[in-house]
């Protein structure tokens, strides 16, 4: 029984170190993976603030597009104009005579 006790403490102590290098290793591998979780964080953030301001500029350019006369009032607008210009300089004409 003497020569037992020894033997179990040094199958313990061989556990310990066992159990010490796996926690050890756990450790790492949890601290590495809290970075890679940092980092993904960080990228997740970044595409948000990119898709906001993508969804931001797609509005603008919905606003614009509505906003934007069609060819048809854009040519009816150059009517008007062509109009009021030969409207204008009859006026001036006469205002000569």
């Amino acid at each position: 029984m003497p020569g037992d006790i020894p033997s179990q403490i040094e199958r313990l102590k061989h556990k310990a170190e066992v159990l010490f290098s796996r926690y050890q290793l756990l450790k790492q591998q949890k601290m590495g993976a809290d970075e890679e979780i940092m980092q993904l964080r960080a990228t997740v953030e970044e595409r948000d603030r990119q898709i906001d301001s993508l969804n931001r500029e797609i509005q603008y350019l919905k606003t614009a597009v509505g906003i934007a006369p069609s060819k048809e009032e854009l040519e009816q607008s150059r009517q008007i104009l062509t109009q009021l210009v030969r409207d204008v300089n009859k006026c001036i004409n006469d205002l000569k005579q």
